[in-house]
């Protein structure tokens, strides 16, 4: 009788390490992918495609502000946000726009002028950023009009005067390429890991010995490379199993298989006996033979007969009270056992 112990098979992370490293190509697809996907789409949408850069006009002025005769102290300062509301506000945009020799929308206007307070509160900054560097300029001589006839009209103030002037200069876009290409390297990578990952918690495949017998409960004797060698340890498994029994029956798993093949190819390891039964798993009709058997050996593809396909062909033998004394892995990779069993 044989066991299942699939939920308490741990994960296996050095053999989880091997599949990655041979599907290293599948990583380089993925980082590849996410290159032209992320850092491709970044720099279409931020260069290609975008807009040509807007251009900007600073004026920085200087505002006195008055005493306060009552209490001969200087009046409050005002902030950054009162300073962008009223350059926004509908007493500043309507003079301004009819002043502008070119049409422009009271929203067009407010969207392209800001007023801010960057250090000291008596100096604020009015930006005005326009697609049109000669309509830029315009927008700020108008704006500047109108700031000197502000500062004549408000009893907290008693002057205000430009200090200095920057532009039409082109706006610095924050573009960055590289960072969206790293991201997308990485991001491409990580999901090409994850899929790797993903499928590899779904295989159920067998690819060791070790993991043949802890997953069914039955001794897994050794194994047959792909190039038709056998394990060193074969022979003397094979001695210590199949002791006293005579009369012994071979099947496999894979119907495919060249069963006859398969056990010339154990000649050497224990397996030669005058009675030899070899018989086809997949047909519950030709295993009747099998169980005249003194033992009988299961031959498992390593890699390929997945852990469904093995349960199924033991759940058949064991409804035919068939016993099966050991299991023998065919085709193993050899590469991949080096990598696990080394120290």
């Amino acid at each position: 009788m044989y066991q299942l112990t699939y939920a308490k098979e741990p994960f296996d992370l050095k053999l989880f390490v091997y599949h990655c490293a041979r599907r290293w190509k599948l990583f380089c697809l993925g980082a590849l992918l996410g290159l032209a996907l992320i850092g491709g789409g970044y720099f279409l949408m931020k260069v290609v495609l975008a807009e040509p850069a807007a251009y900007q006009v600073i004026d920085k002025y200087y505002v006195e502000y008055g005493t306060d005769p009552q209490i001969q102290l200087s009046y409050s300062y005002f902030a950054g946000y009162t300073w962008s509301d009223w350059v926004q506000s509908d007493e500043w945009v309507k003079p301004v726009l009819e002043q502008l020799s070119f049409p422009m929308t009271k929203e067009e206007l407010v969207n392209c002028v800001s007023a801010e307070l960057r250090s000291d509160v008596r100096i604020p900054y009015l930006v005005i950023t326009h697609p049109d560097a000669q309509k830029a300029l315009e927008i700020a001589e108008v704006y500047r009009e109108s700031m000197f006839a502000f500062g004549k009209s408000q009893k907290e103030l008693v002057e205000i005067r430009l200090l200095d002037t920057e532009g039409p200069a082109p706006v610095a876009r924050d573009i960055r390429c590289v960072r969206a290409c790293v991201l997308g390297l990485v991001v491409g990578a990580f999901v090409a890991w994850f899929l790797v990952g993903f499928f590899y918690l779904l295989d159920e495949k067998i690819y060791l010995p070790e993991t043949c017998t802890y997953r069914y409960g039955i001794p897994t004797a050794g194994y047959l490379n792909r190039e038709g060698g056998v394990s060193v340890d074969l022979a003397d498994n094979l001695k210590f199993l199949l002791d006293g029994k005579e009369k012994l029956g071979v099947t496999a798993v894979d119907g495919g298989m060249d069963l006859q093949k398969t056990v010339e190819q154990l000649s050497g390891a224990g397996m030669v006996r005058e009675s030899l039964c070899v018989a086809d798993a997949l047909h519950a009709h030709k295993l009747g033979a099998l169980r005249e058997t003194d033992g009988n050996l299961l031959f498992v593809r390593a890699g390929a007969d997945g852990g469904k396909a093995v349960e199924a062909t033991l759940h058949r033998l064991a409804l035919q009270e068939v016993t099966v004394t050991a299991i023998v892995l065919t085709d193993v990779d050899e590469r991949l056992l080096s990598f696990y069993r080394w120290k």
